[in-house]
C-alpha cells in the first residue's frame, strides 16, 4: 500500500502488472474489507458459493490519519465569500471525513483514507469549494496590504558601482561561481590563509571548486577574449566569493568587486595615438569609483607585499582605517606565463562589503571661497624607501585651518640626488575663510609645516 515502494520495485525488476499498476497510483489501505465483501457476493451471485459469517482481518497496525486543522475564517479568505458552520461540517462529512469542531472558528478534519489527496487546509477548502458549486464563489478584486518596504542598501550601492565603472569605459562581465582547482590556487583572494570549497556534484571535473576570488574567471574570460582577437579588456565582475576556515571549517561568502585592464587605451585627443594601459589608468579608475562612494577620504594607497598574484614591484594594497578592503596592480609575471598572457593585466580586486561600510549617501556642499588661495612649493630629499603619502599625512596631522590641499607634483631621481634618496616636491596651498591672508602670515605656516615635516620624517629640505 506503499505507492513509492511498489513504483520502485516494478521498475527495477521490469515487471509492470495490472497491480503494480494500481498500487503505485494508491490504493486504499482501509477498502481491504469491502473488497474481499465485494468478491465473496460475486462468488454467491455467480458461482453458487457459500459465504462464512464473519471476517478474519490481520491487521497489526491500522493507519492513523493525522487530523488537518481548517479556520473559518481561512475559508472565507480563500474563497471570497463567508461560510457558516452549519455549511462547513456536513459539506466535509458528505466526503466521508470525520468532524470535529475544536473551538469557535476551528475544526479537526480526519479525512476519508480513499482521499488520499486531502493532505492540507486547501485541500479541504477546495473541496467545499466543489461540493457547493464553483458557480457559487463570488468574482472578487483580491485585498492586498501595503507596506513600505525598506531600502536595499546593497543593492543601491551595486548600481552605483556598477553606473560609475561603466562610465569609466568598462564593461561588466557575469561569470559563473565555479572555478578549477589550478585557479583557485593562482588566485587565492584577499584571504590567502582559507581554504576553498569544493562542489559536491560539479558541472565539469574542471570546475568542481567554489571561486575565492573573482580574477580567477575574469582572467579566464580574458583570454577568451584575447584568443578572439581583442585589443584592448576593460572588465569588471560584482559577485560572490566563497572560503571556508582551514580549522573550524566554516564557510563564509562575501561581495567582492574585481577588474581587469589590458591592452591599448584609446588617445585622449582626436587623432592621438593609442598607448598601452598603465599603473595610473587603473589607480584613476579606483579613484573615481572612491570618490562616487564619498569614502575617498577614507582609502589609504599602500605599497604591497606580497600579495601572491601581483607584481612585486607594480602593486599596491588598499586600506581603510587599518582595515585592508583590496589591492591593485599588475599581474604577477609567473602567473602571466601560465595563462598564456603575452603582456599582463593590470588588475583589481575589492572586499565590497568593507568597502562599502565607508561609503556614505549624504554629500556635503558649501559655497565657492570668496578669497584666493596662495600656494607654495616645498621640495624634499628622503630616503628611496620613504612612500610619499607620508609628507601628506603629517601635513594632515597638523590640522592648521589655512592648509586646504597639498599635492605631490614632481618625483625626481639621479643628478645631485645621492643614491638610495630621491626628491618629491610638494604644492601647499593655504586660505582663510574670512579674509585674504598675506604673504608674511602664509610665510610663518609654511615655516611651521616645513619644520613639522623635517622634525617628523628627519629628511632634507631641498633648495
Amino acid at each position: 500500500f506503499i505507492p513509492e515502494t511498489v513504483r520502485r520495485t516494478a521498475r527495477r525488476l521490469g515487471v509492470r502488472t495490472e497491480a503494480s499498476y494500481r498500487f503505485e497510483r494508491g490504493v486504499d489501505p482501509e477498502g481491504t474489507v469491502s473488497a474481499l465483501d465485494r468478491a465473496a457476493a460475486l462468488l454467491v451471485e455467480l458461482a453458487g458459493g457459500q459465504v462464512s459469517r464473519g471476517v478474519i482481518d490481520q491487521y497489526p497496525h491500522p493507519l492513523q490519519r493525522p487530523p488537518i486543522v481548517l479556520r473559518t475564517e481561512r475559508v472565507t479568505a480563500l474563497l471570497g465569500t463567508a461560510m457558516t458552520r452549519q455549511e462547513i461540517a456536513p459539506t466535509l462529512r458528505r466526503l466521508g471525513a470525520t468532524v470535529t469542531r475544536h473551538r469557535r472558528g476551528l475544526w479537526h478534519v480526519v479525512a476519508p483514507s480513499y482521499r488520499a489527496d486531502l493532505t492540507q487546509e486547501a485541500d479541504l477548502i477546495e473541496e467545499i469549494a466543489r461540493l457547493r458549486g464553483y458557480d457559487t464563489v463570488p468574482t472578487l478584486l483580491p485585498r492586498a496590504a501595503l507596506h513600505g518596504s525598506e531600502q536595499d542598501q546593497d543593492g543601491f550601492w551595486h548600481k552605483r558601482i556598477r553606473t560609475c565603472l561603466t562610465a569609466q569605459g568598462m564593461v561588466e562581465m557575469l561569470n559563473l561561481s565555479f572555478t578549477s582547482p589550478r585557479l583557485n590556487t593562482l588566485f587565492p583572494g584577499l584571504l590567502p590563509e582559507a581554504a576553498s570549497i569544493a562542489i559536491v556534484n560539479p558541472l565539469s571535473t574542471e570546475d568542481s571548486e567554489l571561486r575565492r576570488s573573482l580574477l580567477s574567471n575574469l582572467t579566464r574570460a580574458l583570454q577568451h577574449n584575447i584568443r578572439q582577437g581583442a585589443s584592448s579588456v576593460a572588465a569588471f565582475e560584482l559577485g560572490k566569493v566563497f572560503s571556508q576556515e582551514r580549522t573550524a571549517r566554516q564557510q563564509q561568502e562575501r561581495w567582492h568587486l574585481g577588474g581587469v585592464v589590458w591592452g591599448a587605451v584609446p588617445a585622449a585627443e582626436l587623432g592621438g595615438k593609442p598607448r598601452m594601459a598603465d599603473f595610473w589608468d587603473l589607480k584613476g579608475i579606483l579613484e573615481a569609483l572612491f570618490e562616487t562612494l564619498h569614502c575617498e577620504a577614507h582609502i589609504r594607497w599602500e605599497r604591497a607585499g606580497e600579495v601572491p598574484f601581483l607584481h612585486p614591484g607594480k602593486s599596491a594594497l588598499l586600506t581603510a582605517d587599518s582595515t585592508m578592503i583590496g589591492c591593485m596592480g599588475g599581474l604577477h609575471p609567473g602567473h602571466s606565463a601560465e595563462l598564456g598572457l603575452m603582456q599582463p593585466p593590470w588588475v583589481f580586486e575589492l572586499d565590497c562589503t568593507a568597502l562599502l561600510h565607508y561609503a556614505r549617501v549624504a554629500t556635503r556642499y558649501q559655497s565657492l571661497p570668496r578669497f584666493p588661495a596662495i600656494v607654495r612649493d616645498l621640495a624634499i630629499v628622503a630616503e628611496e624607501e620613504l612612500p610619499a603619502q607620508a609628507v601628506v599625512d603629517v601635513v594632515k596631522e597638523l590640522a592648521h585651518p589655512w592648509i586646504i590641499n597639498i599635492q605631490l607634483f614632481d618625483l625626481y631621481r639621479g643628478g645631485s640626488i645621492p643614491a638610495g634618496k630621491k626628491s618629491l616636491a610638494y604644492s601647499l596651498s593655504y586660505r582663510a575663510s574670512d579674509r585674504t591672508l598675506t604673504a608674511a602670515e602664509v610665510n610663518a605656516v609654511h615655516t611651521q609645516v616645513v619644520t613639522h615635516i623635517v622634525h617628523t620624517l628627519g629628511v632634507e629640505v631641498r633648495t
